[in-house]
């Protein structure tokens, strides 16, 4: 699968859903989110034109560095419409 860039990533606490934070991806599919405190958290994507996708719950411990798996976005097919293509001689 090929990288997507400019994905939205939401960090939520996994009790309430509330955002903590969020990153965008860069155009090689990477993201870095700072800031967060020790807890448990659920990772969120967002992008027009593929399906929303959740990585998680997590746990952070402080000062905690974490990578996460690849993250596979599958294409969202309800927004492929059917094209009708014609032609007229003039």
């Amino acid at each position: 699968a090929k990288p997507v860039p400019f994905v939205s990533v939401a960090v939520y606490k996994p009790a309430d859903s509330v955002v903590v934070a969020g990153a965008m991806t860069d155009s090689s599919g990477h993201y870095v989110v700072s800031g967060l405190l020790a807890g448990r958290y659920v990772l969120k994507t967002f992008f027009v034109g593929y399906l929303p996708q959740t990585a998680g719950p997590f746990r952070l411990d402080r000062n905690q560095k974490l990578q996460l798996e690849t993250i596979a976005l599958p294409v969202d097919t309800r927004l492929l419409k059917e094209v009708q293509v014609t032609s007229q001689r003039t």
